[in-house]
């Protein structure tokens, strides 16, 4: 197996030990030896055929990390249009958009936001993406079953429940009560939105919902609101930069002062 620099793995170790302290919602690490070979347990968003399940997932370092990306592999067995038969995982992130800034919570973040949007253009699953595109509730019930076969057992001990009496858990969907598609599916398919997307959501992980905040009614909303939310919606965007919305509402107010200056000037000249 190819090992990483010793740097690139001290830095590793130590993002590991950070989530571990403060794990990014949904996300448990699993401790293990071997730094280059990194394995998360990801809880199955609601509102997807995914909730109610934990996957188990594998984060494969290798010699040039992180000049080059790592690779992500499912190790618990999932229906998506992004991730094969064997489990690897295909998204734009951890290819053309790689970049060696991006850490290992930035990493599992992506992959999360893949289960709420996935994005069937590039499906390694050709099956589970031409069902999403084409006939949805066979891709759902399909995704439910393997959800409730693969997933329901292993990892639920990893999250803390809550702890209050009457609290609801999530129990996902059962295979003839499907979820509602996934709202406008393509719109968060390219490198950017994905991007922000996750830029977002890291921001607004620090506000994640703990268990007695569950049993006050917050359904961590937290994460959805941020994969859910249109980020050339907001007004900032990748890195705390001014995003599409706020720069396309900059550009009309100065055509517009442009526009009445122009005619304020032809008007004087007339006069003149």
């Amino acid at each position: 197996m190819d090992i990483p620099p010793p740097a690139a793995l001290r830095k590793i170790a130590r993002e590991v030990h950070a989530m571990v302290n403060d794990p990014p919602e949904g996300i448990r690490m699993i401790l293990g030896e071997d730094m280059s070979d990194i394995q998360a347990w990801i809880q199955g968003p609601e509102g997807t055929p995914y909730a109610g399940g934990y996957f188990r997932l594998r984060v494969q370092l290798n010699a040039d990390f992180p000049n080059s990306p790592p690779k992500c592999f499912f190790v618990t067995k999932i229906f998506h249009p992004n991730v094969s038969k064997q489990g690897e995982v295909c998204v734009s992130t951890l290819k053309k958009d790689w970049k060696k800034t991006l850490g290992l919570k930035h990493i599992l973040l992506v992959v999360k936001c893949l289960l709420i949007y996935p994005n069937p253009e590039s499906a390694l699953n050709e099956e589970a993406g031409r069902l999403l595109l084409e006939r949805y509730d066979d891709y759902a019930r399909h995704a439910v079953l393997m959800t409730g076969i693969h997933a329901k057992s292993a990892g639920k001990d990893a999250f803390p429940q809550p702890n209050c009496a009457g609290a609801d858990t999530e129990e996902g969907y059962k295979y003839g009560d499907l979820p509602p598609p996934p709202a406008n599916i393509t719109r968060r398919t390219d490198g950017e939105t994905m991007e922000a997307t996750v830029a977002t959501l890291t921001v607004k992980d620090t506000q994640k919902a703990g268990p007695e905040r569950a049993c006050q009614g917050d359904d961590h909303t937290s994460f959805y609101d941020a994969c859910y939310h249109n980020p050339n919606e907001t007004e900032t965007g990748i890195n705390g930069e001014p995003g599409r919305a706020r720069a396309s509402t900059l550009l009309f107010i100065v055509g517009c002062g442009m526009f009445i200056l122009l005619t304020l000037l032809l008007e004087l000249e007339y006069y003149l």
